[in-house]
């Protein structure tokens, strides 16, 4: 089923700044998953808070769109999610995410750049879960770790519209697609104009007529 989701947040409850690693775009999936639902029954603004735009795809493609200054962030969302008349519903692989679950992630995730491998991971979790459950629970463990597995697995899929006006270049359009986000393995591709969130989505979207690069 096709859900395309639009919602405001407070800037400072899901994107903190540029994404660095893969552990920054987990965490952000994660919060999204966190403050969804009371974006949605709450649409009143805050003075002093900055806002983000976001849109959430979930039809051939499953991605995130976050619209955040001059800066369109765009990651592979890899969690599911099905809709009631209350509540977005979020799971992974049929098992669905609790409220409880998303705390316990968002602990584990928390705390780059020392987190940032299996084995950094695997003592958060130890540390996570001795803190919070006080009898093993083989069942909700295990499930735990299958998505603490997956999630450090998964492709990232990073991609950035960017409107860059002060350090425009031959390398550096004002306005440019970054792919990835490690300086070793990013680059650019220019566009000759500016493009607006439901812009992007058309040209990446599968369903969409392919855009090319004239060459």
């Amino acid at each position: 089923m096709k859900i395309n989701i639009e919602l405001r947040f407070p800037q400072e409850l899901i994107i903190k700044g540029s994404f660095r690693n893969k552990i920054d775009i987990i965490n952000v999936c994660l919060k999204y998953i966190q403050f969804a639902n009371i974006a949605k029954s709450n649409s009143k603004e805050h003075n002093g808070s900055k806002y983000v735009n976001t849109i959430l795809c979930t039809n051939k493609m499953k991605r995130l769109f976050i619209e955040c200054g001059n800066s369109i962030h765009s990651v592979h969302f890899p969690f599911n999610i099905s809709e009631n008349k209350e509540e977005y519903i979020f799971s992974y692989e049929s098992k669905e995410l609790l409220w409880e679950d998303i705390q316990f992630l968002l602990r584990v995730f928390d705390g780059y750049p020392y987190i940032d491998d299996m084995e950094s991971i695997k003592k958060k979790f130890v540390e996570v879960w001795d803190d919070i459950y006080y009898e093993e629970d083989i069942l909700l463990k295990s499930k735990m770790q299958n998505i603490i597995l997956k999630l450090m697995m998964f492709e990232p899929a990073y991609l950035r519209f960017d409107e860059d006006n002060d350090n425009v270049a031959n390398n550096h359009p004002q306005y440019h697609f970054d792919i990835n986000y490690t300086n070793t393995a990013s680059y650019k591709i220019g566009l000759e104009q500016k493009i607006d969130t439901y812009k992007y989505i058309e040209i990446i979207d599968k369903n969409k007529k392919c855009y090319f690069i004239k060459i």
